[in-house]
């Protein structure tokens, strides 16, 4: 009676999904790293956020101290201002309040001299207030008194008289003597009434915009604007900018850039000063003298690049840890598949041998049949065992050296492997034809070259039908060797053309189907091609299936013998 043979046992495998990954793992370690990077991220903004919120009040209360400063400097200024304006006009027309009390007005002779004697007062040599546009008196029903003579009409004079008038009544003081700014002029005025609060007389003083502006050059120069406690020694020109101006924005003091509006402070004179605007700027490179740490910069730039960069540290480290995740599944699910590859063949081995040492096997088919399926599963065991080994040698060692420099013929090697593949193809009732052009020639790399043809033979017999008819096609071409390994199995999907051909990688559907395979043999075979300088490839065949295709680099061709000098003679 001819004993069975029973095929192995299949392990129960776990469950798995679409793309081959067991179900009953769940990526806890993957859950754990998402929930830190988001808490990391979550508290590095707060923590941005709370630094921004306080740079943002700092500088705030740093912005409000220099304006509170500008206040300051804009008061001050003023108060100068207006004492120097009245202190000017009260030494022009000191004469006139005083000659009036006893019946007499002040001749226009002392009111120049007057004039003179205030800008010396003043420290300013002043050539606008020594020369005057002009003088004018109005004495009751006397003649209008004008000096130079000539320099102002009669109408001119009225027309000021009228506009003095109303200043003087409008201001809250209506009194002895004021200052009124119009047009290009400045006119320094004074009016005297008798008791009744009948005007008497009108003098005036017509000046250009420069000459006011030269007087009053100097009302700052020796003057602290700000408290001792807080300028220190530090100049005054280097801690406050001071303008001076007339209502229409003609500067007299100062130049056209009064500073930062965030610093700026201005102070308007009473209409009898002409309602001159005194304007104060603090400098912002003064803020480190005035503000304890200065003015601080916006940090937000320097947050959120360190913000960007916590999280692009946390998503490279989940990566990583996903990367390392996928790669021990996929070894796990590796050492599950060579150690299901290992177990059939070992199982087989073990079972005939018994039987041959048994003697149970007792016609010479029987044995010769067993014998066959020893040698096919031990050629199975040695080629998975070679691309183990080869797999982990690379690893260790590095990329494979080159290949040795000598020749090697193509087609025993290509044959050799052939036939080794012959019993396993025959189990499937599978043909292997073989079509070698030429005589091809590689350098080195005889065992593999073996090995190539071998993996690729063996994933077509592995994956393609039943009965099928797989080629294997060798010719040359230019300087390189062409070997092609045609199946009629399904094909390799397009989007996975490349990554087969990384270790331990197998297509889900293989996955899902439980067939056999350890993901090894395309990775061994695109090493050993890299070495020898060539390149590996697949393409959808004609009719359906895969072809894979290799190119290694042709051995030159032997270079003839020179002729004997026999046959030369």
């Amino acid at each position: 009676m001819r004993p069975s043979i029973p095929a192995p046992a299949a392990g129960k495998a776990a469950p798995l999904d679409r793309s081959g990954s067991p179900l009953s793992r769940p990526a806890v370690g993957t859950t754990l790293l998402v929930g830190f990077v988001i808490g990391t991220v979550g508290l590095a903004s707060w923590l941005a956020w709370e630094a921004v919120d306080a740079a943002r009040s700092h500088r705030q209360a740093a912005e409000e101290a220099l304006a509170d400063y500008a206040e300051v400097a804009a008061w001050e200024s003023s108060r100068l201002t207006l004492e120097s304006v009245d202190r000017v006009l009260d030494n022009v027309f000191d004469d006139v309040p005083r000659y009036a009390r006893w019946s007499d007005l002040s001749d226009l002779d002392d009111v120049d001299r007057e004039l003179d004697d205030a800008a010396r007062d003043e420290g300013c040599v002043c050539p606008g207030i020594h020369s005057p546009t002009a003088l004018f008196a109005v004495r009751g029903d006397e003649p209008v008194q004008i000096r130079p003579a000539g320099a102002l009409e009669a109408a001119e004079v009225q027309t000021l008289r009228d506009e003095i008038r109303a200043h003087s009544e409008a201001g809250a003081d209506p009194g002895r003597h004021g200052l009124l700014v119009r047009d290009a002029a400045v006119v320094l005025y004074a009016v005297t009434r008798d008791r009744g609060g009948a005007e008497r007389a009108l003098y005036g003083v017509v000046m250009t915009l420069e000459a006011l502006g030269e007087l009053s050059a100097g009302w700052y120069r020796d003057r602290t604007l700000l408290p001792p406690a807080v300028a220190g020694d530090t100049p005054q020109d280097s801690l406050v900018r001071v303008r001076l101006t007339t209502p229409a924005g003609d500067v007299l003091v100062g130049d056209g850039d009064a500073g930062p509006s965030a610093f700026t402070a201005r102070s308007v004179l009473p209409p009898r000063f002409g309602g001159l605007v005194v304007e104060a700027s603090v400098l912002p490179a003064a803020a480190d003298r005035l503000v304890i740490g200065g003015l601080p910069r916006s940090r937000l730039p320097l947050l959120l690049g360190l913000l960007a960069l916590t999280a692009g540290v946390g998503v490279a480290g989940l990566v990583e840890v996903r990367r390392h995740q996928q790669l021990a599944r996929l070894r796990e699910d590796f050492v599950s598949s060579v150690s299901h590859e290992l177990r059939t063949p070992l199982t087989q081995i073990r079972m005939l041998a018994e039987l041959l040492e048994d003697d149970k096997l007792r016609t010479p088919e029987e044995r010769a049949r067993s014998m066959r399926i020893i040698r096919r599963e031990a050629q199975r065991l040695t080629m998975l065992v070679e691309n183990i080994l080869q797999f982990a040698r690379t690893r260790a060692s590095g990329p494979l050296p080159p290949p040795a420099s000598h020749p090697v013929d193509v087609e025993p090697v290509v044959r050799e492997a052939v036939a080794l593949m012959e019993a396993t193809a025959a189990q499937d009732d599978t043909r292997i034809e073989v079509d070698i052009e030429g005589q091809p020639r590689i350098q080195g790399l005889r065992e593999g070259l073996r090995r190539i043809v071998g993996n690729l033979l063996d994933n077509a017999l592995k994956y393609g039908p039943a009965g099928q008819t797989v080629r294997v096609r060798v010719a040359s071409h230019g300087h390189q060797v062409r070997v092609e390994v045609t199946d009629q199995g399904p094909g390799i999907p397009a989007a996975e053309r490349t990554s087969i051909w990384e270790p331990y990688r197998r297509l889900p559907r293989d996955v899902e189907a439980r067939r056999p395979g350890s993901g090894m043999g395309l990775a061994v075979v695109r090493e050993l091609v890299d070495a020898s300088g060539g390149s590996v490839a697949v393409e959808a065949a004609p009719g359906g299936g895969a072809r894979f295709i290799v190119h290694l680099p042709a051995a030159a061709a032997p270079a003839e013998a020179p002729p004997s000098p026999a046959a030369v003679g």
